[in-house]
C-alpha cells in the first residue's frame, strides 16, 4: 500500500490533465493505503478481548503477561491511528476519512476500556500459595 502512494506521487505534474491524474491516484492511492493498517488495529483489538479474557480464567501466576498484552494491543491501536490519519487528507473523500476516523476513536476508546478491566482483573488475581 506504501509502494502504491510513492509511486502516486511520483507521477508528473505537468499538464492539468497530468496534474489531476496524479492528484486522483494520490487520493485512491492513500485511501488503500488505509486497509492494511485498520484490519491490524482490528486484529490488535482482538487481542485485547483475548488477553481480558486470560486475565480472568488464565493461570493467576500469569496474569501480569494478559495486562501487559493488552497495553501493548492498545499501543498498537494508537500507534496505527496515526498511520490512518496521515494518509486521510490526501484521500480527498470526506465521508470515507470521516469513516476511518469514526473506526479509529471507537477502536481506541474500547480498547482502553478493555485494557484498564484487563489490569484491574490481573491485579486482583491471586496466585496459589506456595
Amino acid at each position: 500500500a506504501f509502494r502504491a502512494v510513492m509511486a502516486a506521487y511520483r507521477l508528473p505534474r505537468t499538464g492539468d490533465g497530468a496534474r489531476e491524474a496524479r492528484r486522483e491516484a494520490i487520493a485512491q492511492a492513500s485511501r488503500m493505503a488505509t486497509a492494511p493498517p485498520l484490519t491490524t488495529a482490528r486484529l490488535a483489538r482482538t487481542v485485547l478481548d483475548l488477553a481480558l479474557e486470560a486475565s480472568r480464567i488464565g493461570n493467576p501466576t500469569v496474569t501480569s503477561d494478559a495486562a501487559v498484552a493488552a497495553w501493548a494491543a492498545l499501543a498498537a491501536i494508537r500507534a496505527i491511528a496515526v498511520n490512518v490519519r496521515i494518509n486521510l487528507p490526501a484521500s480527498r473523500d470526506a465521508e470515507f476519512s470521516a469513516a476511518a476516523e469514526a473506526e479509529i476513536a471507537t477502536l481506541i476508546d474500547g480498547a482502553i476500556e478493555v485494557a484498564e478491566a484487563t489490569e484491574r482483573a490481573a491485579a486482583t488475581s491471586q496466585p496459589p500459595a506456595s
